[in-house]
């Protein structure tokens, strides 16, 4: 397959200046076949050390890596995220709370498993990052002074038996 001389040119000087730095794609798997092809001829030549990372989800990618072997070819590691299910992910977040001082109440705990779940959808996938945001947001709400949480200090009813501050359901909205 023939390409300009200029496309090639263009992603040989887009390729200059990424050196010694990385390339993401993703969706890696919904490139046309002219992008592959073009990327496949780049790395054909010098890439300076550049690190090409295909992110996309294990299915779509090899179909399309099968299609084009030459480009499989360059690929020489391979990293697996696992899936999580909704309770490995509250589990992960309230670790994730507790090593920042924080204790989630049982309200807490049902109130991160709808969020999780508001995230969850068919395409996308929620990741321990998303929990970690989730929980990040909680924390801050629960850090949020009001007239019910300074007398819920006073009286020492916001911290447990550990002196962790305990994230509640309403700290989750």
């Amino acid at each position: 397959m023939g390409y300009a001389k200029e496309e090639l040119d263009k992603l040989a000087e887009v390729i200059e200046k990424m050196k010694g730095g990385a390339l993401v794609i993703e969706k890696a798997s919904k490139m046309n076949p002219k992008t592959v092809h073009q990327l496949n001829a780049m790395m054909e030549g010098q890439t300076g050390e550049l690190l090409v990372v295909l992110e996309d989800e294990r299915k779509p990618i090899e179909r399309m890596l099968a299609e084009y072997p030459n480009f499989h070819k360059k690929f020489t590691s391979r990293i697996n995220l696992p899936v999580f299910i909704n309770d490995e992910l509250v589990t992960f977040g309230q670790t994730y709370a507790k090593e920042n001082g924080y204790k989630i109440d049982d309200m807490g705990i049902l109130a991160l498993y709808s969020d999780i779940d508001i995230l969850q959808r068919e395409e996308k996938v929620v990741t321990v990052a998303d929990v970690k945001e989730l929980v990040d947001d909680a924390i801050e709400n629960a850090n949020r002074l009001s007239a019910k949480k300074i007398f819920k200090k006073l009286v020492g009813k916001n911290k447990d038996e550990s002196d962790r501050i305990i994230l509640k359901e309403e700290d989750f909205r």
